[in-house]
């Protein structure tokens, strides 16, 4: 038997690492076992309030800064990126200096392998992002606030009129596309609901840019309104737009095309009076009594 000790592996230098000393970059090199061992830091650990000694110590461990919200997850991209067998990778997350301030930092590590493939150490290179994530934060909420104007816009340039008891007009302005279509289709469908219409005339004059998608996006709104027992009316059609139609081949049986918005409204409008005044013959009311409103 051999009392020979055995030897540690010889771990590769950190080459130059005194060059960062006065800059914003802070190197590390991480011993693989829970909380994550410092065993080297550059000087400019002390950017983060935090001096060399207290890391490599043990007094303050690395994982003691790491963001509350953010350890289970770092931990967890750490092991998963080490079982995958990946030579390096890359972290953002947040850290908690000193004093309660919080920043984000960009944590590139490379990952040191033990002849038998056993991930011993992590050697990496940490830099404040706060400012990169707090323009990014802001363009995050710029975009949010396009979004909900674009749908404020879409609203208005599509605004559903109750034009009488139970009968909807809904006048289509501008560009349809699929994200105003949806919008579109959601919004009609709700009012249908609320206000129990039983007649939605899609108005047409002011479309533009027609073609067989913007098409298909229609008449899935005319289908929607008819599963829910509404009828629907077209009006304004144009050359065009009929064109489209005629090449998706989709059948507008039961659905009244009529050129102005006023034809349509005195077409559903004249039935309307029909049906009453024939309840009221079945009622046995007078004409006088037939035509006063309810």
């Amino acid at each position: 038997m051999s009392d020979e000790t055995p030897v540690a592996p010889k771990l590769p230098p950190l080459p130059g690492v005194d060059l960062f000393d006065d800059s914003p970059v802070i190197v590390f090199r991480w011993q693989a076992v829970a909380g994550w061992p410092v065993v080297y830091v550059s000087n400019s650990v002390r950017r983060l309030g935090v001096e060399p000694v207290q890391l490599l110590s043990g007094e303050v461990p690395y994982a003691s800064i790491v963001h509350p919200d953010d350890i289970a997850r770092v931990a967890h991209e750490v092991a998963t990126y080490s079982a995958e067998g990946r030579a390096n990778f890359e972290q953002d997350y947040r850290l908690v200096l000193p004093g309660g301030r919080t920043i984000w930092i960009y944590d590139y590590t490379r990952v040191l392998r033990d002849p038998s493939g056993n991930v011993t150490h992590y050697d990496g290179y940490i830099f404040d992002i706060t400012q990169r994530k707090s323009v990014e934060a802001a363009l995050q909420e710029r975009v949010r606030e396009s979004e909900a104007q674009q749908q404020a816009i879409a609203s208005m340039s599509s605004p559903i009129i109750e034009v009488w008891d139970g009968v909807l007009t809904l006048p289509v302005i501008g560009v349809m596309n699929s994200h105003r279509a949806q919008l579109m289709a959601h919004q009609l469908l709700d009012r249908v609901t609320q206000t129990r219409s039983s007649v939605v005339v899609l108005d047409l004059t002011g479309m533009e840019i027609v073609d067989t998608h913007t098409t298909s996006h229609l008449l899935r709104i005319v289908q929607s309104l008819r599963l829910l027992g509404t009828r629907c009316a077209l009006c304004g059609i144009s050359p065009h737009l009929a064109q489209s139609i005629a090449h998706l081949n989709i059948s507008l049986d039961g659905v009244p095309t009529v050129s102005t918005l006023k034809a349509a409204l005195r077409m559903f409008i004249t039935e309307a009076d029909a049906d009453v005044r024939s309840q009221g013959r079945l009622a046995g009311l007078s004409p006088q009594a037939q035509r006063r409103k309810p």
